[in-house]
């Protein structure tokens, strides 16, 4: 009977999920924004980086 090994490799863990809802709802801000004719830059600016940073996270997360 084999021993298990206590250093056992975890999957590390996929936060991409997190950042797309982060920058879903950081769009639904902003689109709010654009409706009321006001512009929020950190929407402008945080949105795009937040769903491309999330779905790089997705990608790096499936590929080994």
């Amino acid at each position: 009977m084999e021993a298990e090994s206590t250093t056992e490799k975890k999957d590390p863990v996929d936060d991409g999920t997190l950042y797309l809802a982060a920058g879903g709802g950081l769009t639904a801000v902003a689109v709010a924004g654009v409706a009321a004719s006001t512009v929020c830059p950190v929407c402008v600016v945080g949105a795009p980086l937040l769903v491309g940073y999330g779905l790089y996270k997705k990608y790096r997360h499936r590929s080994p």
